[in-house]
């Protein structure tokens, strides 16, 4: 493990940004970037739940429409090229065959 001088990593610092000033610029850039970075996950993830929501209020509608009870046993039957259909509530799933 290398242990470096502060005095050290000062005198590079200086020397690759150019002064102190270019690397508190630096360092705002990169904190900055991380932030952007941590927002840019938050809204995914954010995307992410929305979507799913969606889909299972999409679910509860399609249930309603069909007048399915909200848990069943799904029977599949096969429709070929590796699908199956459930007969009683029409969801289709794909199979790999080995």
């Amino acid at each position: 493990m290398l242990l470096y001088l502060r005095r050290d990593l000062e005198q590079f610092a200086v020397k690759k940004w150019g002064g102190l000033e270019a690397l508190d610029r630096e360092f705002e850039r990169r904190e900055e970037e991380k932030q952007r970075r941590k927002e840019k996950k938050y809204k995914r993830s954010v995307a992410d739940l929305r979507r799913r929501t969606r889909a299972d209020e999409w679910e509860k509608q399609r249930r309603e429409r069909l007048q399915l009870e909200s848990e069943h046993e799904h029977t599949f039957e096969s429709t070929g090229d590796g699908e199956q259909k459930c007969s009683s509530c029409g969801l289709e799933i794909e199979v790999e065959e080995f």
